[in-house]
């Protein structure tokens, strides 16, 4: 299968962060009849006019016991709010 390249327009390409790469090609293929390009690392995916990229990720690396509070922080802030 090929990207589509339409004459007109735009394709619009969606990067999803997931934690279970067969899981999640399964639902979309299922749910939206998804065509899948590319199994795994990442996977790839063709739906209606769009791609759908699937890979896994982690959360955020924290380097430093710094950044650590200020994302403690960030969030009970927007807890409260």
């Amino acid at each position: 299968m090929t990207f589509p390249a339409p004459a007109e327009g735009f394709v619009v390409t969606n990067f999803l962060v997931v934690s279970d790469q067969d899981r999640s090609r399964e639902f979309y293929r299922s749910i939206f009849d998804g065509k899948v390009v590319r199994e795994k690392d990442p996977v790839i995916m063709r739906v209606a006019n769009t791609w759908l990229i699937l890979n896994v990720g982690g959360g955020p690396r924290m380097t430093s016991r710094r950044s650590r509070c200020r994302l403690r922080i960030t969030l009970t802030t927007r807890v409260r709010s």
